[in-house]
């Protein structure tokens, strides 16, 4: 076990669940700082209620804070896998209550607002990607804008890797129809 002194926050995400699980809760707020914005940017795009995203950040967040994180594999990806089941159970549910801040979470804006200004072509690539069905939308947002691998986006939205090229094909296929759709 790694020494709660030993780790900063340019630690790997590994030691710092480490670190975390041994009761440094710097760590957990370091965690939470490298990978809200990615997850927040992911979940504002799936869910059919945009404002939600912070929301479900949140939620994913504290679930791992009182749960823990096993040390199997990718936490960058258990984080993902998190926040896209809570996104897809999100857009067939009333909605979640508000998780109660803590000093972690430090009231940090996550949704639409903290992702900057859109240009005109972003706003219509947006507006295609919202009309694609969650799946496809999820494929293409993990392995594009987020910089996963095949395998790892097949492990979070629970299909077969070598099905992952096939699906991110068929996604980019009906986001190009949508966006000629749009002209």
């Amino acid at each position: 076990m790694v020494g709660i002194e030993k780790v900063t926050e340019e630690s790997s995400d590994r030691l710092l669940a480490e670190s975390f699980l041994a009761g440094n809760d710097e760590a957990f707020s370091w965690l939470f700082a490298r990978y809200a914005e990615h997850v927040s940017s992911f979940t504002w795009r799936l869910c059919v209620d945009p404002n939600a995203s912070d929301r479900i950040v949140l939620e994913a967040f504290a679930r791992l804070r009182a749960r823990g994180w096993k040390l199997q594999g990718s936490f960058k990806l258990h984080l993902f896998s998190v926040c896209y089941n809570l996104s897809i159970a999100f857009n067939s549910a009333p909605p979640m209550p508000m998780p109660t801040a803590t000093p972690a979470f430090g009231g940090v804006g996550l949704g639409a607002d903290s992702l900057g200004g859109e240009n005109v072509e972003q706003a219509r690539i947006e507006r295609a990607l919202a009309k694609l069905p969650v799946q496809a939308r999820s494929v293409l947002l993990l392995y594009y804008a987020h910089g996963l691998t095949p395998a790892e986006v097949a492990r979070i939205v629970d299909i077969r890797p070598h099905q992952i090229r096939r699906q991110i094909a068929g996604a980019r296929y009906l986001l190009r129809n949508g966006l000629k759709g749009e002209i």
